[in-house]
C-alpha cells in the first residue's frame, strides 16, 4: 500500500524514519476489499515485566505479515553493535527475529507498541528494543 506522509524525524544511524499518514488519506489507497491499516497504540516499556509475553512484527528475509512471539528476558540491558556507541536501556526478549525485523515494532501483550526491533544476539536469537519514549 501507498500512500502520501510527511517525514516527521529521522536518525540516520539506527537507519530509522518516523512518518505520519494524514487521517483518512489511506481510504484512497487500499484495493478495493482490504480493510484500511489502522494505527497501532502506543504504550510504555516502563510496565514491561521479565516473563511477560511480547511480539514483534515484521518481514524477514522479504517475507511480509510476520508475527514472532516470545517473551521479557531482562530489562535495562546495554548492547553495543559493531562500532556505534553503546545503546542503553534495552529490553531483551526471546522472540525469534531476524536482521529483517529490524524497525518492526515490539508489541507488549495487550498489543500496544513498547519499543522497536533493533538487534539480534550473536549467541542466541535474542532481540533487544529500544524502550519507548513515555
Amino acid at each position: 500500500t501507498v500512500a502520501p506522509a510527511r517525514v516527521i524525524g529521522v536518525d540516520r544511524a539506527s537507519d530509522l524514519a518516523v512518518l505520519e499518514v494524514q487521517r483518512g488519506a489511506m481510504r484512497h489507497h487500499v484495493p478495493r476489499g482490504v480493510a484500511t491499516p489502522r494505527a497501532l497504540k502506543r504504550g510504555s516499556s516502563s510496565s514491561l515485566r521479565i516473563g511477560q509475553d511480547v511480539y514483534v512484527v515484521g518481514n524477514p528475509f522479504g517475507l511480509d505479515h510476520t508475527l514472532a512471539r516470545g517473551m521479557v528476558s531482562s530489562l535495562g540491558r546495554t548492547v553495543v553493535l559493531d562500532s556505534r556507541s553503546p545503546m542503553h536501556g534495552l529490553v531483551e526478549t526471546d522472540a525469534r527475529v531476524h536482521a529483517g525485523n529490524a524497525g518492526g515494532p515490539l508489541l507488549d501483550s495487550r498489543g500496544r507498541v513498547v519499543g522497536m526491533a533493533t538487534a539480534v544476539g550473536s549467541v542466541s536469537d535474542a532481540l533487544t528494543a529500544p524502550p519507548s519514549a513515555a
